[in-house]
């Protein structure tokens, strides 16, 4: 797991200002990330971009971790991908 410091300069490397990042680089850098279509699982119905909070429902074609766990808009995911380093599969 990166430490604060690492995560600092990861984002003062890559000139990381827009307010859409938070603390995103502990859990979404250097991942590889899949375009998938949502579909509802269970109670879930919808997620949220991991960024912008954009609602993703049911239908919709955006990007996801390769385990589900974390979705990106495709708008995020344009701006970010190069900063975070995703690897597409």
């Amino acid at each position: 797991m990166k430490n604060k410091k690492n995560i600092d300069n990861i984002n003062n490397k890559n000139n990381i200002s827009d307010s859409r990042i938070t603390n995103q680089d502990k859990y979404l850098h250097g991942r590889t990330m899949k375009k998938y279509t949502f579909e509802k699982q269970g109670n879930r119905d919808h997620e949220h971009c991991a960024f912008c909070w954009k609602k993703i429902i049911p239908g919709m074609e955006e990007y996801t971790t390769e385990d589900g766990a974390y979705w990106v808009c495709e708008t995020c995911f344009e701006d970010f991908k190069d900063k975070f380093g995703w690897k597409l599969k």
